[in-house]
């Protein structure tokens, strides 16, 4: 019974938490139209675990894979549609042959490091927020990406090795996602909380 009541039991069980979440996601994920949804919800369980919540993986997953559930996959659909537009824009202009389509690519390049820039901070923002209102969110994400910025490249440092790791090891996208997601909320968390700590001092 000593086993079942030791600390590495507990921080075992976590860790195997942590693996069928990021399993969970990676399946959610397959429709492609719920990236989104999917992404939110695990985010959500990771904030619900880390304050100590008893409710079940399942229940906490779906109970926010299906609220606004309409909102997210529309938002879903316009990030598969940025993706696959600046595939194809890198596609037209490679091989890179004149001035002009450095520079388009270099354009490209920028709005893809913004997009993931942005997505650092959203999915926490948007579980944090009380009210799923759209506009106030986007706006709180990108106060937080500039304003806070060094978190924000912390983060996307965290995601590139993330990517690496899985461009190498394929499979290892379902066990990476939720600790990923663990170190993304941390950071987003902590920007949030350094900017609450200067509105105060103020």
């Amino acid at each position: 019974m000593g086993f079942y009541n030791s600390r590495f039991y507990s921080q075992l069980i976590q860790f195997s938490d942590y693996i069928f979440l990021s399993i969970l996601w990676g399946i959610c994920l397959l429709p492609f139209i719920t990236i989104v949804p999917a992404t939110i919800s695990l985010f959500a369980v990771i904030r619900a675990w880390r304050k100590g919540t008893s409710q079940g993986l399942l229940a906490l997953y779906f109970g926010e894979f299906k609220q606004h559930f309409l909102q997210k996959s529309l938002l879903s659909l316009f990030l598969v549609m940025f993706i696959f537009v600046l595939y194809q824009n890198v596609q037209l202009i490679t091989p890179i042959e004149n001035p002009m389509s450095f520079f388009i690519f270099l354009l490209l390049c920028l709005s893809f490091f913004l997009l993931m820039s942005f997505s650092v901070h959203f999915f926490n923002i948007y579980v944090r927020s009380e009210e799923k209102k759209l506009r106030i969110i986007l706006k709180n994400t990108i106060i937080l990406t500039i304003s806070r910025f060094h978190w924000t490249i912390l983060g996307l440092g965290i995601v590139f090795l993330d990517v690496l790791f899985v461009l190498f090891l394929p499979f290892m996208i379902f066990l990476v996602a939720s600790f990923t997601g663990y170190l993304l909320v941390r950071i987003s968390d902590k920007a949030v909380k350094s900017i609450q700590v200067e509105q105060l001092a103020n």
